[in-house]
Order: structure tokens, then sequence, then C-alpha cells
């Protein structure tokens, strides 16, 4: 079995977080790259099977999740993330593959 979670590629803001990458330092653009699921599916087809993918993802995700990017300190984040946790959560149930910024898959080997 393969677990996977990853930056999507196909959410409709990736261009955001790839210039973001570009100038913040914190970040290896090079390295950091987000992945399509089904680009990346299509490619290993021949030795796993897709059991389960889920898209997700909203606000929690940037501002609890990835808190970094905003620079965001430690006390603020504490005092904001069980109510984005519980957003990002209702959220949830509208999550796809285009207005996601992740995805959880996990594959089984043929």
């Amino acid at each position: 079995m393969l677990l996977i979670f990853e930056p999507n590629k196909d959410f409709f803001l990736n261009r955001i977080r790839e210039f973001w990458y570009r100038l913040d330092r914190y970040f290896d653009q090079e390295n950091e790259s987000a992945i399509s699921h089904d680009k990346l599916a299509f490619l290993a087809r021949d030795f796993f099977k897709i059991d389960r993918v889920s898209y997700g993802g909203s606000i929690g995700y940037f501002l609890v999740l990835n808190s970094l990017i905003f620079r965001m300190p430690k006390l603020i984040k504490n005092l904001y993330s069980p109510f984005l946790i519980y957003v990002d959560k209702l959220m949830s149930k509208f999550s796809g593959k285009k207005i996601s910024p992740f995805y959880i898959a996990r594959w089984v080997k043929i």
C-alpha cells in the first residue's frame, strides 16, 4: 500500500503557490513542485491501482498547517486554529480537484 499527501497541481491557485515559492527563501522552488494526481496515477498504472483519493484544504490548510507562509506567530496561530480547523472540516464537503490545494491518496500495489 502507498499513501500519498501532496500539493495539488490542478488547484486553480497553484500558479500563486509557484510564484510564492520562487520569492520565499524558506522554500526550494526546484524541489517543491505540486503534483497532479491524475498524471501520477497514469505513470504508475502498471504498478498500482487507486484505492481512494480525496481532495481537501481551505483557509485552515494555509493558516494552520502552512502558517510559515504567512509568518504567523505561534500565539496568534493557537488562537485561531480551532475555528479554522472546524471551517476546513465543513468545507471538505465541497472539495474537488480544481478547488482544493492538496490531495490524499491510497494506492494498492498490483
